[in-house]
């Protein structure tokens, strides 16, 4: 079971929309929990701490490692593990908590967004929508080519400021960057 924060929905409905926050590497679930306030009062806002210590601090949904050209890589293994400890934990919340199935939207930063983005490409039917700041679509995290993907309701940004996930090629730019339903994004 991982971590979590939670600032419970305001209203007086049977069942709430859930908003579930994903911080990146090196953060905590303290990090985009700060923006509950600013989010929507019917909804539940649950902020889930990844499962890994980080050695530099704060916590790791998976290791990434830099060879001595400085090309980065991924734990796929344990990026893999943390997208199921996510989906498993969402099916707890939405009993504990009374959450709508049909109004579970992800928001993600970094290391976050890189699995929001997963999340909802690949389980449809759990996630209406991702926002999905300074991260990108890791195509070997899903279960399918990522052109066969269709009608997806997600916002991706990006930033100058992220130390972890750099904007600063056009390979970034189009790994990111792809038609989901009739719009780029």
């Amino acid at each position: 079971m991982l971590s979590y924060q939670i600032k419970k929905a305001h209203s007086s409905e049977t069942t709430h929309p859930a908003i579930i926050l994903l911080h990146g590497y090196g953060s905590n679930s303290s990090d985009l929990f700060s923006f509950a306030k600013y989010l929507p009062i019917d909804h539940t806002i649950i902020s889930l701490q990844a499962p890994m210590e980080n050695p530099f601090g704060g916590y790791a949904w998976y290791s990434i490692q830099f060879n001595p050209d400085q090309n980065k890589w991924s734990d796929l293994d344990e990026a893999r593990k943390s997208l199921n400890m996510i989906t498993k934990q969402l099916e707890y919340l939405k009993e504990q908590y009374n959450l709508n199935s049909n109004e579970i939207t992800l928001m993600g930063f970094s290391q976050g967004a890189i699995l929001s983005w997963s999340l909802l490409l690949d389980q449809p039917k759990k996630f209406k929508r991702a926002v999905c700041m300074s991260g990108y679509i890791n195509a070997e995290l899903l279960d399918k080519p990522l052109e066969t993907y269709e009608n997806i309701l997600a916002y991706g940004s990006h930033g100058i400021l992220d130390t972890c996930l750099l904007y600063t090629s056009d390979a970034a730019d189009e790994r990111s960057s792809v038609d989901l339903g009739g719009r780029r994004i």
